[in-house]
Formats: structure tokens, C-alpha cells, sequence
């Protein structure tokens, strides 16, 4: 028992208020009688036939006691604790990709919810309940409760994730609960069956029928792209036909029939040289539309745009063009160069003509390219919005914090600096072969203010590399046409090298799977990020490092840069994971935690004023009637 308003006994004192009363009452009056004989005699004879009658002539005050005593335990508000058998319920509802397959218009994660709150409102408010959301990280929704609006408040806009569920990180969060009361019932609303487990399972699933895309590839052999696709009919046979369309045009269908739950790989004959977007799908009304599609972009990599300015582009033009994702201009004649070289007399005159031209002779741009590269040319000012590589240039561009020498002639090796750094590692990132290359001159470099540098003939460097303000220019100081370089194996090695080094890759990859957390790397240029997909949109400024983004709907994501002088555009995709579309697959044993201990006891309250006053009631009529006698 438990008193709810202590302070209420201190109506207890009344008691001692009856108390003095009865003291300070008259007990005896005086008369005159003739004799106490016949008194005496009769006092004798009661005692010995009623030897209780004190009791009768002190009723009247024990009565008044007991009124007085009622009236302050009343006020005190006792309440008696009574025990009850503990039925709690610790509820881990699974947030995955799967839960989302619809049938009659609800998904399971919906029916879930339902039972839930029904279970919810059946427990409380005598038992306590606990909901566990299992998404791809466990987090708790309510922790013990026994107040339905709270429970249902929590489940209130909940959404079902499009991942995988993270059951042991879940049942190490009911651990916690269970170390409070080890009796606690576990139960996990799932999509599949979990075998030997020891929890109560309560599968949602009712047989829907998926056909999925589990995976899309593109391999390139023998200079083409070779598409493949594998893709399954989960519950039912069916068949299905498999639109491939690459960059935005439709290119093949295929008719494949399946047989239920077996998964099968469908080759396409379509193979482009090249492709930005290869989107294939399957048009089908089934409970599960979240693996319908598949996309692959940019050919696995991303196409980089370089511009090369030069008067004899053959053997760095094909090296260049050896990485298939650099796509590169060679800019022609001004119309007043071409028409001297359309005039020239011989072959001979003609290479005279373009020996003598300048930059100014072609028709170049300045901006809009990922990497510009001037052999044997130097533009007035350096282009801010790309890699810039100087390759036995003429004269110091204004800005590039050079300053060159004359040409030194002889029989020459390269010695590399040993200097290690970002440009000097990517150099030597595939093993460059850089002691097999002789040259016969380069040019002197009498100041290079902030420049690494790489390769050295005699002391002086040949190869520096700098980046500066976000631009990464990277300088030869000799002339491949006087080197060996050309015609070695170490040749395309190094301009791959240096294309790595050049050109940063927006992302890491083109295919990511929901819950990835994707690094998006800026251009060095880049004053602001926007990506978007999935339904969100998620924009960041001042950039000048690496940001990130974890992307939790599958679906195709673009990542918009804005550049000084440029937008530009790169798209990744985001895929369910296969397990996910699998409706016939088993989940693992869910353990119950290793908790030891005893349930507490669980006590429910009870109000006891009402009998109280009951009980008052009788005696103050019991005592009225006393008082009545007494009198009368």
C-alpha cells in the first residue's frame, strides 16, 4: 500500500481533540438517594453476567475514534499495489526494399503498420511495448511504453527504407530492453521466414509476384560494347520482353520466357563502339516495380573532353585518344592560314607554312574542355576550367610563374627527382619505363615558382607539374619529336599516367547500390554542386574538397558542377540490391539475446476511496444510533 497525499494524517489529530473532550466532560451528577445498597448489588451482578460492559459504555467513543481515523486515512488517498503477470512486447519492424511489394493496392511494410497498432492497443495500457525500426541503420521509435497515443504517434508517417535491413543491429537494441525485463516477447514483422529462430516471426509476405532486372552489364570486347542482362520471375512463370535502348534510342527487345524462381543471363546483339546511357527494362505489372529498370552511364567511366593545339598532333593525338573515354578536338586553320596552305606550291612549302604559324593561326577555344594541351604552342593566357599541359612551349605563358632559357642540344637520359608528390606518384603509377627515353635537346628552365618537379636532365627540370588557384598545369620543357618517346612502350604509359593525374573523375563509380555513401571529387574550378535523384536534391557551395552524399532510393542520380565558365553534367545510378527482389529467399536465424535474470513484477494500482467511504458511512449511522439511545 502506498499513500498518494501523506500529509492527509495529519487529520489524526483530531483524535486527540476527541480525547480532551471526554476529559474535560462532566462524568457524575449528584443526587439524593436513601440508600446504595441496592446498587452495589446490582453493579455485582452485572459484572458477573457481562463481563464486556466496559466495552458498551465506550462504544460511543471508539465509534468517534474510528470516524475520526477513516476521515484522515481518506484524505492521505491510499492506493494498494496488486501484482500482475508481465506481458511485454518488443516489436522490430523490418524497413527493406522487399516490404514495399504492393498487393491490393498495400504494401507489406503497410499491412505491418496495421497489425502493429492493433497489437499496440490490445497490450497497453497493462503492459508496456517497445517498436524497433529496422532500416539500414536500427534506430528505436518508442522504449517501453504503456500509452497507446504515444505508440501510435510513433508509427505515425513512418516510411519503409529501400535497402536492407539491419536485423542484428535491431535485436542488439532489444538486448537492452531485455536486460529490464527478460520475459519481454520479441516479435519481428518480416517479408521471409526465419527458421529456428527464437523470436516470434510474423511474415508479411503473401506470395507476390516479381519479375526483376538483377543485374545489367556491359563488357567492351574486340572494340565494342557487349550488353548482358540477368533477370528472374519470382512465384510464377511468365514471360517477359527486355527493351534495351542506348542513349535515349531504342536499339533491341528480347522475348524471354522464365521459369518461376529461376534466374537466367540474356545476351544482346546490340554493340555500339561507344555510349553515354544504356537503359534496359521490362514493362510488366508486377507487386515489386523498384527492379524493373537497370542503367549503366558513360560507358563505366566518364568521358573527358581535351583540346590539342598542335602543328604535328599524330603521335600525341593517338596516345591521347587511346583512353576511349577522352574524346579529343584537334582545332583546324583560321580561314586566312588555311588559304595560304591551299596556295603553297609544294608539300614541301606547305610544312614550312605550318612550322611558322602561331597560336593565333587556329582555331582554338579557351574554355569548355576538361584538359587543354598546346604542343609547341603557347596561348596568350591560360584557360581556368581545365587541365592545361605546356609542351615544348615557345614562351612563358603570363600567369604560369615560368621562366624559360634557351635550347640546350647534346645526347641526353632523364633522371627522375626522387621528390615524391601527387604528380610525381602518378608518373610512376604504372611503372613508367623512364630510363629507356634518350632526347637530343630540351629548353632551360630558369624559374618555375611552385612547381614540382619530376624528371631532370643534367639538373635541370624537363617535366614540372603545379596547381595553382585549382588549375593543374603540367610543363615539358623538351620535344617529343626529338625524343625516342614516341616509338617506346613507355610512350602511352606516361600520358595515361598523366591523363589520371590531369583529369579528376566526378565519382568513384557509375553504379552504386542503395545505402552506398557516394565521394563526389569537384572540378578544381567548381564554385558549387547540385545532386540530384531519388526525390531529394541536395546542393553544396564554396566547394574545394570532396563532399558526399548517401543515396537511399534506387533510381538515376545527376550531379550538376557549376564551373567559372561552364555547367557541367555527370549521372550515376542507384540499384536495389538482388537479395532484395528475391521473395522466395530465407533470412537467418534471429537469436534471442543472451539476457539472464528474472521478470519483475509488474504491479497495477487500485483506488480504495470509494470503500473507504462506504465504510465511513456505516459507522456515523452506527454512531448516530448510539447516540440516539444513549439519550432516548
Amino acid at each position: 500500500m502506498s499513500l498518494a497525499l501523506p500529509l492527509g494524517l495529519l487529520g489524526l489529530l483530531g483524535i486527540a481533540a476527541l480525547i480532551l473532550i471526554y476529559i474535560l466532560k462532566p462524568k457524575y451528577a449528584e443526587k439524593a438517594v436513601s440508600s446504595t445498597f441496592v446498587w452495589k448489588l446490582t453493579l455485582k451482578y452485572k459484572k458477573k453476567k457481562l463481563p464486556f460492559q466496559w466495552l458498551r459504555s465506550s462504544l460511543l467513543l471508539i465509534l468517534q475514534l474510528s470516524i475520526l481515523s477513516l476521515l484522515a486515512f481518506s484524505l492521505a488517498q491510499p492506493l494498494f499495489a496488486v501484482s500482475i503477470e508481465s506481458g511485454e512486447k518488443i516489436i522490430i519492424l523490418e524497413s527493406s526494399a522487399s516490404m514495399l511489394a504492393q498487393k491490393d493496392g498495400r504494401t507489406r511494410f503497410d499491412r505491418a503498420l496495421t497489425d502493429i497498432t492493433r497489437l499496440a492497443e490490445e497490450t497497453v495500457p497493462k503492459d508496456k511495448v517497445s517498436v524497433i525500426l529496422a532500416a539500414g541503420t536500427a534506430v528505436p521509435l518508442v522504449t517501453r511504453s504503456d500509452a497507446e497515443g504515444l505508440i501510435k504517434l510513433s508509427l505515425t508517417g513512418v516510411e519503409c527504407g529501400y535497402g536492407q535491413a539491419d536485423i542484428p543491429g535491431a535485436m542488439t537494441l532489444a538486448e537492452s530492453i531485455l536486460r529490464e525485463n527478460p520475459s519481454a516477447e520479441i516479435i519481428l514483422y518480416t517479408c521471409r521466414e526465419h527458421p529456428d529462430s527464437g523470436v516470434t516471426v510474423k511474415n508479411m509476405s503473401d506470395r507476390e509476384w516479381n519479375a526483376a532486372i538483377l543485374d545489367f552489364k556491359a563488357e567492351f570486347i574486340e572494340g565494342y560494347f557487349r550488353f548482358s542482362v540477368e533477370t528472374a520471375s519470382y512465384n510464377t512463370a511468365a514471360d517477359l520482353s527486355l527493351v534495351l535502348e542506348i542513349d535515349g534510342q531504342f536499339a533491341e527487345v528480347k522475348a524471354v520466357r522464365l521459369g518461376a524462381d529461376q534466374p537466367q543471363t540474356v545476351a544482346f546483339g546490340a554493340a555500339p563502339v561507344s555510349y553515354d546511357n544504356a537503359r534496359v527494362y521490362i514493362d510488366v505489372a508486377d507487386a515489386f516495380v523498384y527492379d524493373n529498370e537497370f542503367r549503366l552511364f558513360g560507358g563505366g567511366k566518364q568521358n573527358f573532353r581535351i583540346q590539342l593545339v598542335s602543328k604535328a598532333p599524330l603521335f600525341l593525338g593517338a596516345a591521347l585518344r587511346a583512353d576511349r573515354n577522352c574524346d579529343v578536338i584537334v582545332p583546324g586553320y583560321t580561314p586566312e592560314a588555311a588559304e595560304l596552305i591551299q596556295a603553297a606550291a609544294n608539300e614541301a612549302e606547305r610544312l614550312m607554312l605550318i612550322d611558322g604559324f602561331t597560336i593565333d593561326d587556329y582555331l582554338y577555344e579557351s574554355a569548355g574542355y576538361d584538359l587543354y594541351v598546346y604542343e609547341r604552342m603557347t596561348p596568350g593566357v591560360l584557360p581556368v576550367d581545365g587541365a592545361v599541359w605546356l609542351i615544348n612551349p615557345e614562351s612563358e605563358p603570363s600567369g604560369s610563374g615560368l621562366s624559360l632559357g634557351a635550347r640546350v642540344s647534346g645526347s641526353f637520359t632523364l633522371t627522375a627527382t626522387g621528390a615524391g608528390g601527387e604528380a610525381y606518384d602518378a608518373v610512376f603509377a604504372n611503372n613508367f619505363p623512364y630510363a629507356d627515353v634518350t632526347l637530343s635537346d630540351y629548353r632551360r628552365v630558369l624559374r618555375a615558382d611552385g612547381y614540382e618537379e619530376i624528371f631532370t636532365v643534367g639538373g635541370n627540370p624537363v617535366l614540372l607539374a603545379r596547381q595553382a588557384d585549382g588549375v593543374k598545369l603540367t610543363v615539358f620543357a623538351l620535344d617529343f619529336h626529338n625524343t625516342n618517346l614516341p616509338i617506346t612502350l613507355g610512350f602511352p604509359i606516361l600520358i595515361n599516367n598523366l591523363i589520371q593525374y590531369s583529369l579528376t573523375r566526378t565519382t568513384e563509380s557509375y553504379l552504386y547500390e542503395v545505402g552506398n555513401r557516394v565521394a563526389i571529387t569537384p572540378a578544381a574550378v567548381a564554385t558549387s554542386i547540385t545532386v540530384e535523384g531519388g526525390g531529394i536534391r541536395q546542393d553544396f557551395d564554396a566547394v574545394n574538397e570532396k563532399v558526399s552524399v548517401t543515396v537511399n532510393k534506387s533510381g538515376a542520380y545527376t550531379v550538376t558542377q557549376t564551373l567559372r565558365t561552364k555547367s557541367t553534367e555527370e549521372n550515376f545510378f542507384v540499384r536495389i540490391a538482388k537479395g532484395q527482389s528475391d521473395f522466395n529467399s530465407v533470412g537467418e536465424a534471429v537469436k534471442l539475446p543472451p539476457v539472464s535474470g528474472t521478470a519483475p513484477k509488474v504491479f497495477d494500482t487500485i483506488d480504495i476511496l470509494s470503500y473507504l467511504a462506504l465504510a465511513l458511512l456505516a459507522i456515523i449511522s452506527f454512531e448516530w444510533e448510539r447516540q440516539y439511545r444513549e439519550q432516548y
